[in-house]
């Protein structure tokens, strides 16, 4: 205990002093490890191990069999390898594992924390990792003949705490230091008080959950009052209720430093409980100097009411823009912030720098400009957006805050609609004149199958596959500019005499494949009729013949001739 102050090496002995009896080595091997039902065969029926009760049952491969246990009898199913059941005789869960199998492979690790209570205001935790495995590793080995002790227990004391209400708290971590020519453990007191680490890996996927032990030894204690309050007193969501039960040694400590965390929960500002655990708490800062709610939140009763609730970046919120906004009511901030007319996505940023800091607009002034539009702050950051995209001067008020916020939010709609409109069909007359140069070369895969009544039509524009598309429900719309481009193929399957009606959409890749064959709504209404599927055998064996005869022909030949034409430049 070199280089400690008294209250260490104070602790440290309390805590040494503190072995964990019998019952409790009991409880932690018995009932938090996973069980199992070792089986071999005996004759025409199975014969289990139960290592939960260490009783032998019969598990037979019909179930008229029956097996009787002195003045009980009992009607088992047969076991199979890895197969989860419950023990006949304890009603336990177990896994069944065949003899021969291995035991090797079967080893648990669980970890615990122990409590116990030293006083009214000092609690301390010792925190075990326990490995458990068979006693007889060896691959083969019977189970007929397991004895009593069936399986090695390897503990391993990985932290320890001490804590005392109004005092920093301490975690004491195992250290090796050599003394007197050898090795030895030493606990030295870490600079953090976290939640215990029990395994260390290099890629960070460590199972560091544990049980608790003997936890209701708190009740004992005034840390009794953070425990209620985390479990009577209702927090904003169950994701942050699970976070303080799973996180309470870390809870613990901070009661340690800062009582008023019960005050916080109590109050519904739990979220800056949890948030202070987690160190994200977005420039929010407390005054743990004061016992005074009121004053550690540096809220006003009416703000603490309004607020209660919200979490840890709302509040952030709230504070900032009552900082910039010192017109308007906390109330009206706060109706702002989380009312009907509340944030969507990033919005925050747009009332904060664009309409308070620079506009030189209020919460007020902009909570009456909403509500005599019948708007909300997403339409009008929408309509910014649009007018932005539209380029209009944002600098003249009657743009960037129109006397009628829809109507110029809807004119705005209706023009870049317009434009974009405009812009497919310049890209769409593009793509069309390239595509009419492709079909040139595409006249190859027109096929008529006249016994199947079916033919290939090509599109002519892009808008042709937009409209089959929509006709036939499915989204070959959006392979228009790949087929537009050569990358791919799209053919219209039609009935012969009614070339006009969408029936069949078809997809052909660069080498002659087909990749699929869709009508009506992707066929998921009604199969493929068996016409289509023959059509496409058929199909299929001409691209192949086409492929083979002309087409990697002239591939061959392009490809000679862009060679010759590199060795000339």
């Amino acid at each position: 205990m070199r280089g400690m102050t008294d209250k260490e090496q104070y602790a440290l002995r309390l805590i040494e002093n503190s072995d964990v009896d019998n019952d409790e080595w009991e409880e932690m091997q018995r009932e938090y490890f996973p069980h199992y039902g070792l089986y071999h065969r005996e004759d025409d029926h199975q014969v289990v191990f139960c290592t939960h009760c260490e009783q032998w049952f019969n598990a037979h491969t019909s179930t008229t069999k029956v097996a009787s246990y002195g003045s009980r009898t009992f009607s088992t199913k047969r076991a199979v390898h890895g197969e989860r059941d419950t023990c006949p005789l304890c009603e336990r869960g177990i896994t069944y594992l065949a003899d021969g199998r291995g035991r090797r492979k079967h080893r648990d690790s669980r970890n615990f924390s122990v409590f116990r209570a030293i006083s009214d205001t000092e609690l301390i935790i010792r925190c075990y990792r326990i490995d458990r495995e068979f006693n007889e590793p060896d691959s083969g080995s019977l189970f007929s003949e397991i004895c009593d002790h069936i399986y090695d227990f390897t503990e391993w004391e990985v932290c320890r705490y001490y804590f005392s209400i109004g005092e920093p708290p301490m975690r004491f971590l195992p250290k090796s230091e050599k003394g007197n020519g050898r090795w030895e453990i030493v606990w030295k007191k870490a600079a953090e008080c976290k939640e215990p680490v029990f395994v260390i890996t290099p890629y960070g996927a460590s199972d560091n959950s544990h049980t608790l032990i003997s936890s209701e030894v708190i009740g004992e204690t005034r840390f009794r009052y953070i425990e209620e309050a985390i479990n009577d007193f209702g927090l904003i969501s169950s994701r942050q209720h699970d976070y303080l039960s799973t996180h309470i040694i870390t809870v613990l400590g901070e009661y340690c430093h800062h009582p008023q965390i019960e005050y916080l929960i109590k109050t519904g500002f739990s979220s800056l409980v949890a948030d202070k655990l987690k160190k994200q708490m977005h420039g929010i800062k407390l005054n743990w100097k004061s016992n005074n709610v009121k004053k550690v939140l540096g809220m006003t009763a009416e703000e603490m009411e309004l607020l209660s609730g919200w979490d840890t970046q709302e509040i952030a919120r709230y504070k900032e823009l009552r900082h910039r906004d010192t017109k308007s009511t906390p109330a009206e901030i706060a109706e702002l912030l989380n009312g009907t007319h509340g944030f969507y996505y990033n919005r925050f940023d747009f009332v904060k720098d664009q309409l308070i800091a620079r506009r030189k607009e209020s919460c007020r002034s902009i909570l009456r400009y909403l509500k005599k539009n019948k708007a909300t702050m997403y339409d009008w950051c929408d309509y910014i957006d649009q007018c932005r995209r539209l380029k209009y001067d944002l600098e003249d008020p009657a743009i960037w805050k129109p006397t009628r916020l829809v109507d110029a939010h809807d004119r705005c709609s209706r023009v870049i609609e317009a434009l974009e409109a405009e812009e497919a069909a310049k890209r769409n007359k593009t793509k069309d004149r390239k595509l009419r140069l492709l079909n040139r070369a595409r006249q190859i895969l027109q096929f008529t199958a006249d016994d199947l009544g079916l033919t290939i039509v090509l599109p002519t524009c892009i808008q042709d596959i937009v409209n089959e598309g929509k006709t036939l429900v499915h989204c070959v719309a959006g392979y228009a500019d790949r087929h537009a481009d050569g990358k791919l193929n799209i053919l219209f399957v039609r009935k012969i005499g009614d070339e006009q009606t969408p029936y069949y959409t078809m997809e052909v890749n660069t080498d002659g494949h087909i990749v699929q064959c869709r009508g009506y709504k992707n066929d998921r209404e009604s199969p493929k009729p068996e016409s289509i599927k023959e059509f496409e055998r058929q199909y299929q064996c001409y691209l192949d013949a086409l492929y083979f005869f002309k087409i990697e022909p002239e591939r061959a030949e392009n490809k000679k001739k862009a060679e010759k034409a590199k060795k000339t430049a």
